[in-house]
């Protein structure tokens, strides 16, 4: 394929990308961390939430 005249739509996008994930209680002590590697990423999807005291450094960006 000519990846410079290759047309992705949004739709493929979100499907290759999407992850169904269960909806997660979390205690107040608690985070869920999402890798941004998709599907690929090892994170709170595969380990579960982490406490609080377990995290070392800051955030950078959040969305509520």
């Amino acid at each position: 394929m000519d990846e410079q005249n290759a047309t992705y739509d949004e739709e493929s996008f979100r499907e290759y990308f999407s992850r169904d994930i269960e909806e997660v209680e979390l205690a107040d002590n608690e985070v869920f961390v999402l890798g941004d590697n998709g599907w690929r990423s090892l994170d709170s999807s595969v380990f579960g939430p982490l406490s609080i005291e377990n995290i070392e450094g800051k955030v950078l960006g959040m969305k509520q």
